[in-house]
């Protein structure tokens, strides 16, 4: 039977976030064990810049439960990462968390390509702001294999399920999960599918999720 972490990186218990994790879950068509993790009830102090843990190859020296995290992280087959949108941004747990993310290289053998969906929850349309990049950023970092990553709207608890929509995209992120690569809509970047990019002069532009350039033509 699969594993499947559900990373959420949000401060409300029954959320949306939450809620949408728990209808992806139910969603898949395979036998699994859902174990939600929420970032909020541990304690993860900020990076101090530091490099014990890249030189020593040992346990980050913060006395704190980034290890715990890890941990559940080697446990699982798959992960689920879920945050809200914040002032245009990703609520701050998450970043915390990655900011740690140096510790994660000396397991990288252990969580290379695992698959993994992520949702970013926004109140109001059109104020997601870069939360899906920062969820794609944070799946990329932590090795994952992105198959979807969606943005869905809902500002009040339980309100993201008044549009049905957004069970559909639960659906598709289930589908996605253990399945083929959910089909890229709209223009992407041929390296990565992000979606997200800088404009350059003469005509170049970047990809905010991996750096990689090219022509406008």
């Amino acid at each position: 039977m699969k594993k499947i972490l559900a990373i959420i990186g949000s401060p409300r218990k029954l959320g949306n976030c939450e809620i949408m994790t728990k209808e992806i879950s139910n969603q898949l068509p395979i036998p699994h064990e859902l174990n939600l993790l929420r970032l909020q009830d541990f304690k993860i102090l900020p990076c101090r810049g530091c490099y014990q843990c890249l030189f020593t190859k040992e346990h980050c020296v913060l006395d704190d439960d980034l290890n715990t995290v890890i941990q559940a992280m080697l446990d699982a087959d798959a992960y689920i990462v879920s945050a809200p949108t914040y002032f245009l941004g990703i609520n701050a747990s998450l970043k915390t968390f990655l900011d740690r993310g140096i510790s994660l290289y000396t397991h990288i053998e252990y969580l290379w390509n695992k698959p993994a969906v992520g949702v970013a929850i926004a109140g109001i349309e059109g104020k997601e702001g870069y939360s899906r990049l920062v969820i794609q950023s944070f799946l990329k970092m932590i090795f994952a294999d992105d198959k979807n990553t969606r943005v869905v709207y809902g500002a009040l608890p339980g309100e993201i399920f008044l549009n049905k929509e957004n069970k559909q995209s639960a659906g598709e992120l289930a589908s996605a999960l253990f399945g083929p690569r959910a089909e890229k809509r709209g223009p992407c970047c041929p390296q990565c599918g992000g979606d997200t990019f800088r404009f350059l002069d003469n005509n170049r532009v970047r990809c905010m999720l991996c750096s990689n350039s090219g022509i406008i033509t």
